[in-house]
């Protein structure tokens, strides 16, 4: 089940400081991120208005986050064309 949480940008991620990743992703200084568990491990780490814009989601950060949980859970099933012969 998958799970998030707003990022306080000094919470080491599955071990990893803050700070180093931090400087291995300058991205992250910016915005607000959050961090998405599967169980207790990160595996993802994305920006909100990334989310906004890719997703076309808008409302509250919860609201926001809570509809990009549910797209991740259950993924738009994409119809096969047949290819014309």
């Amino acid at each position: 089940m998958l799970t998030y949480q707003l990022w306080d940008k000094t919470t080491s991620i599955n071990g990893v400081e803050a700070s180093k990743a931090l400087q291995s992703d300058p991205t992250l200084n910016n915005g607000t991120i959050y961090l998405v568990y599967d169980g207790v491990k990160v595996t993802r780490i994305e920006d909100l208005d990334t989310i906004k814009s890719v997703y076309s989601l808008s409302g509250t950060d919860t609201e926001v986050m809570d509809a990009f949980i549910e797209i991740l859970n259950n993924p738009p099933v994409v119809e096969e064309t047949p290819e014309e012969v």
